[in-house]
C-alpha cells in the first residue's frame, strides 16, 4: 500500500525465492530446504550415560527439534504464514518456513491483488537442494492464476522405521522403540516431509545382549 502512493504497481515485480528462512532473536538467515530438514529431522536415543541398549527393551527414540513433548511444534501447516513450518531451540528459540508449491502458490495472490507487474525468482538455479517451487510457478505464468492448495496433514507426520523391533506411536516426534531378540546394529530411519517431498535421517543403535543386573536404556535400575 505504502508503495502504491509512490510508483506505478505495474512496475513492481514480486520476488519468491527456493530458500527457507530461519528467524531467532539471534537475526534472519536463509538456508537450502536440505539443511532446514536436515534440523528438523536431528535424532538422538533416550539413553543414559550409565546405561546400554539391550535386546527386548522399550526405549525412547527421539527426535530432537520435532519433540511436541517438550513444547515444540512440530512440522506443521502455519496458516498465519501460508507455509509449511518447525520450531526449535538451539541456544534460543527459532523458527524455520519452508518454501515450496504450497507457500508460494500464496504469494503469488499478492501480483493480482495489487496488480504487480510480474514475477521474478530469487535463485533459478537447477539444485535439487532448493525447495520445489516451479510447480506453482509454471501453472501461475500459463494461466495468470495461483493455485492456492494446503498439504494434506497426514503427510507432516513424522514416519519412523526400525530395520528390527517393534516401533510404537512417533507422531508427537518419539517413536517407542522396542529392540529386538537378537544383539547388533539396528538403523531407526525417520522420514519427514515438507508437504511436497521426503526427506530422511537416520541412526545407528548397537543393541546388546541383554545381562541381568544391567542398568538399560529405558527402564530404572532395580526395576527390570
Amino acid at each position: 500500500a505504502q508503495l502504491g502512493t509512490r510508483v506505478d504497481m505495474s512496475k513492481v515485480v514480486l520476488t519468491v525465492t527456493p530458500l527457507a528462512t530461519e528467524k531467532s532473536s539471534e537475526g534472519i538467515r536463509t538456508m537450502k530446504i536440505t539443511e532446514a530438514m536436515a534440523i528438523a529431522g536431528r535424532l538422538k536415543l533416550g539413553t543414559g550415560a550409565d546405561q546400554r541398549l539391550v535386546t527386548n527393551t522399550k526405549v525412547d527414540v527421539v527426535g530432537v527439534n520435532i519433540d511436541t513433548n517438550e513444547g515444540l511444534s512440530g512440522i506443521k501447516w502455519n496458516p498465519e504464514t501460508a507455509t509449511v513450518a518447525f520450531t526449535y531451540k538451539q541456544n534460543v528459540n527459532r523458527t524455520v518456513w519452508l518454501e515450496n508449491f504450497f507457500s508460494v502458490g500464496f504469494k503469488l495472490e499478492f501480483i493480482s491483488k495489487n496488480k504487480l507487474g510480474g514475477v521474478a525468482v530469487e535463485d533459478a538455479s537447477n539444485d535439487p537442494y532448493l525447495g520445489n517451487i516451479w510447480t506453482a510457478l509454471i501453472p501461475f505464468i500459463a494461466s495468470g492464476q495461483p493455485v492456492l492448495l494446503q498439504p494434506n496433514s497426514n503427510d507432516l507426520v513424522p514416519q519412523w522405521k526400525p530395520s528390527k523391533g517393534l516401533a510404537e506411536q512417533g507422531a508427537k516426534g518419539i517413536l517407542q522403540w522396542t529392540t529386538p531378540a537378537e544383539p547388533g546394529n539396528q538403523t531407526i530411519t525417520l522420514t519427514l516431509s515438507d508437504g511436497v517431498s521426503l526427506f530422511q535421517s537416520s541412526i545407528v543403535a548397537n543393541v546388546q545382549q541383554r545381562v541381568a543386573g544391567t542398568p538399560v536404556a529405558g527402564t530404572t535400575p532395580g526395576t527390570q
